[in-house]
């Protein structure tokens, strides 16, 4: 299932398939004073920027490749700081663009660009000490504190704090599309091992033992349910108070979702000696958690580029 690894602007970043780079570059400024007859001495006098390292990729299965890359373009001409936010909704801060490389890994016979592996660098702004950046999210209707470039290291920004508010509830929906995914796909690599051991004729103790136990098929099922559940009633709870558009398909798929997982533990339970009815029952759950991961492919993207908005206060 893809997923977002951050959005810098307007630009989506998905990490490299292997491996992911993302380098961090932090540094301190000394001031050094020569005294007569003995070693210099430091002054501490502030810290540097951070520095950020990005390698990422460009691809046609989640975005049009060479717009993305226009858009950096764009935004390293621009020479204006942008919000970085990550695919959990988390705000790193507001970043420039110092430099981009671009590398043509795939293109279609016509010459359009299929896939695009880039290189950016960013750096750290902090802008004017008395006017700076605006604050990112907010929480129960007041700011976060101190989450701000030039309070303290990008490392060390706060995590907001569990309760009420629009990017607790956005951050929730992001956390539980992205366990929902996770449970699934492991339910996913039990039921097509089973299938298998039953399509060559097994019995079913070979095909239970090769599941680890029918029951734990049907207890991830059960697991991805409730999450799909905790995700469906964290969205109503935000279509409540944002009655906005992007999060109708979302909640149409958790909903999806949640359905699909019920008939997968139905069909889980179902499960008995006979080998052929196994194999075909064990067919009918793979097929629910196909579906399920569909949706839940639609669902993600979209939660994770919304909490990006909301991190960085842009109009929805």
């Amino acid at each position: 299932m893809f997923n977002i690894f951050a959005v810098l602007g307007e630009a989506l970043i998905s990490p490299k398939l292997s491996p992911s780079s993302l380098e961090v570059r932090q540094s301190e400024v000394f001031a050094e004073h020569a005294v007569f007859s003995g070693p210099s001495r430091l002054q501490y006098t502030g810290r540097q920027p951070d520095i950020l390292s990005l390698a990422f990729d460009l691809h046609f299965s989640f975005c049009t490749p060479a717009q993305e890359r226009a858009k950096l373009e764009a935004m390293l001409r621009g020479h204006q700081a942008q919000a970085l936010v990550f695919g959990d909704g988390s705000f790193w801060g507001w970043f420039v663009l110092e430099s981009l490389s671009t590398t043509l890994e795939q293109c279609s016979p016509g010459g359009t660009p299929w896939l695009i592996s880039m290189q950016a660098e960013l750096k750290e702004f902090t802008g004017d000490p008395a006017a700076p950046p605006e604050r990112p999210a907010v929480s129960d209707g007041a700011p976060l504190p101190a989450v701000y470039p030039g309070s303290s290291s990008l490392l060390s920004l706060p995590v907001p704090s569990a309760g009420g508010g629009v990017w607790d509830a956005v951050r929730a929906a992001v956390s539980f599309a992205g366990q929902a995914g996770s449970v699934i796909s492991q339910a996913a690599d039990l039921a097509a091992l089973g299938r298998r051991v039953a399509d060559a004729g097994s019995p079913w103790e070979a095909v239970n033992l090769a599941m680890g136990g029918a029951g734990r098929l049907g207890g991830l099922l059960n697991s991805a349910g409730l999450l799909s559940s905790g995700l469906q009633d964290t969205l109503t709870a935000l279509t409540e108070s944002l009655p906005l558009e992007e999060i109708a398909p979302a909640l149409e798929a958790a909903a999806e979702t949640g359905a699909l997982m019920a008939e997968g533990v139905r069909l889980a339970e179902s499960l008995g000696a006979d080998i052929g009815d196994t194999g075909r029952t064990l067919s009918r759950v793979n097929a629910c958690l196909d579906a399920g991961q569909s949706a839940l492919y639609r669902c993600s993207p979209l939660l994770q580029r919304f909490s990006a908005d909301v991190a960085a206060r842009k109009e929805v």
